[in-house]
């Protein structure tokens, strides 16, 4: 029997390596696709992330479920379908605040996971 497929996907989704690959590079990273203009960016932990100064970033910071801030930085990596100088307030408001978000939420998530 057939069954009907929405073809749906959400706006932001983590990339992550394959197992059979070695090395993994991927692997304990946080890489972000946005769907929509088919762009990666990536988060760091801004005390141990040393950018080129011409990456296109934005800062941010996560208030984790224990009150601790952590203070973020996403970074693009690449966009198909936007310039890093000519689109840049568009990557900025349209893609990198709103994974800079998604990503706050999704550690939020994580944090309740964890059972003390």
């Amino acid at each position: 029997m057939k069954r009907k497929i929405e073809l749906r996907l959400p706006e932001f989704a983590f990339i992550e390596g394959s197992g059979h690959e070695k090395p993994d590079i991927l692997k304990m990273r946080n890489v972000i696709f946005h769907v929509r203009s088919t762009s990666v960016m990536e988060v760091f932990e801004r005390e141990n992330v040393f950018l080129k100064q011409d990456v296109l970033t934005h800062e941010f910071t996560n208030t984790n479920k224990f009150g601790f801030k952590e203070k973020m930085v996403i970074a693009l990596h690449y966009s198909a379908t936007l310039d890093k100088r000519d689109d840049q307030e568009i990557l900025i408001n349209d893609v990198l605040k709103p994974a800079a978000k998604w990503f706050c939420e999704y550690c939020d998530w994580e944090d309740g996971n964890i059972e003390l």
